[in-house]
């Protein structure tokens, strides 16, 4: 390679990654299979989130009509989106109250799942690169 007036020469040379970059890539593929075993034990989730709706029935003769009542309830709902669009759901037994505030508190925890498996592996692909990247050498 001939250099140009004013520059080196530089030769492009493979770099084998370190030890210390290899443990720690070691180290990040252990956390993310620990990652995908929690995965399993998140158990069923769901998002969206618990509300109370206190409104008049609309029955001319009922209490709720009267100035001032607030109206029946509070009746709980899950309340959630499919595809841009909200949805509720009466939660009608106390049962299904707790079995809704479950599910969406699991649906959190995968969330923190989430946003830490993609730092897991987007450490791993930054190692992987940097290990790969030939090395520039000036002559």
């Amino acid at each position: 390679m001939t250099p140009s007036p004013g520059r080196a020469a530089v030769s492009v040379t493979a770099r084998p990654a370190s030890a210390d970059v290899q443990d720690e890539i070691v180290a990040l593929e252990r956390r993310r299979r620990e990652l995908l075993d929690q995965l399993a034990a998140i158990g069923p989730f769901r998002s969206g989130s618990v509300t109370a709706l206190i409104r008049p029935c609309g029955k001319p003769g009922c209490r709720c009509s009267e100035p001032g009542d607030p109206g029946h309830g509070p009746n709980l709902r899950l309340t959630y989106k499919v595809d841009g669009k909200t949805h509720s759901e009466s939660l009608p037994t106390p049962a299904a109250v707790r079995r809704a505030r479950r599910q969406i508190a699991a649906f959190r925890r995968f969330q923190q799942w989430n946003r830490e498996f993609v730092k897991v592996n987007a450490s791993i692909c930054r190692l992987l690169a940097a290990a790969r990247e030939p090395e520039r050498v000036s002559r």
